[in-house]
């Protein structure tokens, strides 16, 4: 049940930080894009 529990914790976490997480990907990679061309 706890396992259960922190799994549920860990689906919630993931789904309210992916947005964000992607966001910053995009962001460092048109970074890398403006310095190396």
């Amino acid at each position: 049940m706890q396992q259960f529990v922190a799994s549920q914790e860990i689906a919630y976490w993931s789904a309210r930080n992916f947005p964000k997480f992607f966001l910053w990907l995009a962001s460092a990679r048109f970074i890398y894009v403006l310095i190396f061309f």
